[in-house]
């Protein structure tokens, strides 16, 4: 069975951990403290550092939705303004410029929940080499009549599946 961290069931932890998190030395927080220093760094390394890591991790995500809320919140005034513009014809040119906002906005909101990829996007059924494969393969496969359904249906799974076919 695994021994009990020294520190962690020291009564000092608290100031124990706050020494380490104002930069002391883990000798002397060791000495300060009646233990080893290779207590002090393996409880950092082994108890700080995860809870260092989720808590983290907790602020990232608190700070994501954050982000989305305000956008959420500038969408919804911003569509307040389109649609109260649409009705007068002097208002168009402010219309058109809600409009491109609420676009760019989307746009935003949709990378930020990973919805939309900046990366470049090939549809490989429409590149002129995909479609003369497809044909060869299905010209190869006339004698085979039972292989030719089960490939086509394959591809035809595979494309439904938005993955590319290498």
């Amino acid at each position: 069975m695994a021994r009990a961290c020294t520190i962690c069931s020291h009564a000092q932890r608290a100031e124990i951990e706050l020494s380490v998190a104002n930069g002391a030395p883990n000798r002397r927080i060791a000495a300060q403290y009646g233990m080893s220093e290779t207590s002090v760094r393996r409880h950092m390394a082994e108890h700080i550092s995860k809870q260092a890591a989720k808590q983290q991790a907790r602020l990232d995500e608190a700070k994501t939705l954050d982000v989305l809320a305000q956008l959420r919140a500038i969408n919804a005034t911003t569509l307040r303004i389109l649609q109260a513009t649409q009705a007068n014809p002097k208002m168009y040119g402010l219309a058109l410029q809600a409009i491109d906002r609420v676009q760019k906005q989307i746009e935003l909101q949709a990378k930020l929940l990973g919805d939309l990829s900046e990366g470049p996007q090939i549809d490989i059924h429409l590149d002129p080499q995909w479609v003369n494969m497809r044909e060869l393969i299905f010209r190869a496969l006339e004698a085979f009549p039972d292989a030719r359904v089960v490939v086509a249906q394959a591809l035809y799974e595979e494309g439904q599946r938005g993955r590319s076919i290498a």
